[in-house]
């Protein structure tokens, strides 16, 4: 692939008119380095269609083929996740991407036909008269490429990062925007491809392979955003599940909670104290604990939690004090803070079981959501037994 094109002119000039009739100038360009391929496909793209599409390769026109189905099986999963269709909760990482590597191969069978068809189409609407099937299947299935690999490189980043897909989900970045712009990119590379490699009219292959792509990509990206939009928003209007509800059974305390609400915890590890935390379909979280220190009392702990939780908001205002909660007696606090800007009604109580043993609640509440969210927190004080 690294070689001299000039010294094939008659097969390069089938594909590439000679001037005045190719819209760039292909002679007299020095030969590129093939280790450098993926730089001139995402930076220099003129570049990269001159020298490395050439050449039939069909087994690097399928892989790129499979890549390009493995990414749209990522971004399908991803959209049915943020709908609500689909649940990461159970799924390992083997199973995630057993179905991104099967269904990348279902997937890249139709890109490499049907979608290789439909760019052929566009071809001849842009006007080049009768396209190469293969030339114009690689020139689209390697501008492709500029989508597929970031996807596939976030991906495989994550399975080393994360342990689970639902983990990966649950801690979202802001620089995964940054991922939108690819598909865009996309569209441009190919644009420029076919321009480099096709003797296709300007004005028409501007309007087929990048106008009206990217339009129907920001359609299609606007439609996922406002469903998932809609989809966190109708979440969040669903009251507390109290017909159906869920218990948790531990060691130190067990208690009810509403069954659309989500329990995470206990510890797997040997040894490690008792903590489990719900979280609310509003902004409500929950968290007991059950753990040993020596030397300590009620109000001491009390103390430390107050610490901590100011760390991290301002405005602490207290409510009241309070000498029990549920039916453990012990030593606590409610109070008013700001969180990140937005008020929060927060809860601390400790209860000492036995010597150098205790319990810890929290629960903290936007002050906003405390209509739809206090009557699942009012079952779990209801329902919570101290064991020992």
């Amino acid at each position: 692939m690294n070689r001299d094109m000039s010294s094939e002119p008659t097969a390069f000039q089938n594909v590439i008119p000679a001037e005045p009739q190719s819209p760039f100038d292909t002679k007299n360009t020095p030969p590129p380095k093939a280790s450098l391929w993926l730089w001139y496909l995402f930076f220099r793209p003129k570049v990269f269609f001159q020298h490395f599409v050439i050449d039939s390769m069909p087994l690097l026109t399928a892989i790129c083929a499979w890549t390009y189905g493995m990414s749209t099986v990522i971004d399908r999963l991803a959209m049915k996740q943020m709908k609500g269709e689909l649940s990461f909760d159970n799924l390992n990482w083997a199973g995630y991407l057993g179905m991104v590597v099967l269904g990348g191969v279902l997937g890249g069978l139709v890109y490499y036909t049907i979608g290789g068809w439909w760019y052929r189409v566009r071809l001849g609407w842009s006007g080049v008269a009768k396209p190469d099937r293969k030339l114009a299947r690689r020139v689209y299935l390697y501008a492709s490429q500029v989508a597929a690999l970031p996807t596939l490189f976030q991906t495989f980043g994550e399975v080393l990062f994360y342990d689970s897909p639902h983990a990966a989900q649950q801690d979202t970045h802001v620089w995964l925007l940054a991922m939108l712009i690819f598909p865009f990119w996309a569209a441009w590379t190919s644009y420029r491809g076919v321009r480099t490699v096709f003797d296709a009219r300007r004005g028409a292959a501007l309007i087929w392979f990048f106008i009206l792509p990217t339009l129907v990509i920001a359609v299609v990206l606007g439609g996922i955003m406002a469903s998932a939009a809609a989809g966190v928003i109708g979440e969040f209007r669903k009251p507390p599940n109290l017909m159906q509800p869920a218990n948790y059974h531990g060691q130190s305390f067990t208690f009810g909670y509403p069954g659309n609400w989500q329990l995470e915890g206990p510890p797997t590890e040997e040894d490690a104290p008792e903590q489990v935390s719900i979280e609310s379909t509003q902004d409500a979280y929950f968290l007991a604990m059950g753990y040993a220190m020596p030397q300590s009392a009620p109000a001491d702990e009390v103390s430390n939690a107050i610490q901590a939780i100011q760390e991290v908001s301002t405005q602490w205002e207290q409510i009241r004090p309070l000498s029990q909660w549920a039916q453990m007696r012990g030593s606590g606090v409610e109070a008013k803070l700001l969180l990140k800007g937005q008020p929060f009604r927060c809860l601390i109580f400790v209860s000492q079981r036995n010597i150098d043993e205790y319990i810890q609640i929290r629960w903290i509440c936007r002050l906003d959501h405390e209509a739809i969210a206090t009557p699942g927190l009012v079952l779990i004080e209801k329902s919570f037994r101290a064991l020992r």
